[in-house]
């Protein structure tokens, strides 16, 4: 399993380092270390998902161990942080975006069955949830910061 994951990881790293070349200009040699670090957190994280005797998502997991990496109390934060500045949240967005199309064309009979409107309206909503979300913390932090 762990062969496994090791290759799909690298192989989103690649399309991640394409991506990032390709949309923002930074050169794949700059940006790999950036990469590592990150493909480093996930693998942590991945770990702390075997071991946890309950269920957390990964995504908590994943969430979690980048924001205590870049805290400013972390030791060699600064670095991190300038590493991985360098990796465009594009780029790392481009082979989950792929995944997920490939995963949905893989149940496409249950999609056309009664399910599928349902999904579409269910993702709209959290789609439009989400964005006004956004929108909302991003005003207000931005005016509690002066800058708006």
């Amino acid at each position: 399993m762990f062969k496994k994951n090791l290759n799909n990881l690298l192989w989103i790293g690649g399309i991640v380092l394409l991506g990032n070349w390709v949309s923002v200009k930074i050169p794949p040699w700059e940006a790999l270390p950036g990469l590592l670090i990150l493909l480093a957190m996930v693998g942590i994280a991945c770990l702390l998902n075997k071991i946890t005797p309950f269920y957390v998502p990964l995504i908590a997991y994943i969430s979690t161990v980048a924001l205590i990496c870049t805290l400013p109390q972390f030791p060699g934060s600064e670095i991190i942080l300038r590493y991985v500045e360098k990796v465009s949240f594009l780029a790392l967005c481009t082979p989950v975006v792929a995944y997920a199309g490939i995963a949905i064309t893989k149940d496409l009979e249950a999609l056309k069955g009664g399910a599928g409107w349902k999904i579409v309206v269910s993702t709209l909503i959290a789609l439009v949830g989400t964005y006004l979300g956004s929108v909302i913390v991003g005003e207000i932090v931005l005016k509690m910061t002066g800058r708006i």
